[in-house]
């Protein structure tokens, strides 16, 4: 006999299709690699596209929204807001997704302008390992997204945050695999970034509605 579901079949529905995200996007990001680069990001395509079906399927709590039916971050998100999704190819993990507005992004990226291209590199590395060392610890959330805000603004390319703020046809992912793993016992770091925008995912609600 199969199991009963205590919430309604169009949400269902609604959740299946938001799942098709997560794949979606690692298959462009995979388009975007050489073969030699495929293997090596082989296991960060397989997390990324975990991480952003979770964010687009996973129920979060937030105290002053109302619903009858669990709602995600995608639902929370609000005109202007974008979904940034790291996946670290080391076996150790390193693997988040937040909502950040692209404005903030844009902002926090002209801030690193001015910096010598070795001290980016450097704070860029050194953020990415952070990042990955602080998830398997459980830092705070805040602490988490602060991480992920400034790696994702370091590594953002000058053509795509030009391209922040004008994607008003969709939801914006900035979509990013990391290698912190060591090669050959030496210190090795890649980073490969994708700036992409998907069709709004089904909504359980009006985000400005829920909050009203």
């Amino acid at each position: 006999m199969g199991s009963i579901s205590i919430f309604p079949g169009w949400w269902l529905e609604l959740q299946q299709e938001r799942a098709k995200i997560g794949p979606a996007i690692s298959k462009l990001m995979a388009a975007t690699l050489d073969r030699r680069e495929v293997k090596r990001f082989e296991r960060a395509l397989s997390s990324m596209a975990y991480a952003l079906q979770m964010f687009a399927c996973e129920a979060v709590h937030h105290p002053t929204v109302r619903s009858d039916v669990p709602l995600t971050a995608t639902d929370l998100m609000l005109p202007g807001h974008m979904a940034i999704a790291y996946a670290d190819a080391h076996p150790g993990g390193g693997l988040n997704t937040i909502t950040i507005y692209g404005a903030e992004l844009y902002d926090l990226a002209q801030s690193y302008r001015d910096f010598p291209s070795d001290a980016q590199e450097a704070i860029l590395r050194d953020t990415a390992i952070d990042l990955r060392l602080g998830l398997r610890r459980r830092v705070r959330g805040e602490v988490a997204h602060g991480w992920l805000s400034r790696l994702a603004a370091l590594a953002l390319r000058d053509d795509q945050a030009e391209m922040l703020g004008g994607q008003d046809d969709g939801m914006p992912v900035l979509a990013m695999l990391g290698d912190t793993r060591d090669r050959g016992g030496k210190p090795s770091f890649a980073i490969r970034t994708l700036l992409t925008t998907v069709p709004w995912p089904p909504r359980a609600q009006d985000p400005l509605a829920a909050c009203a």
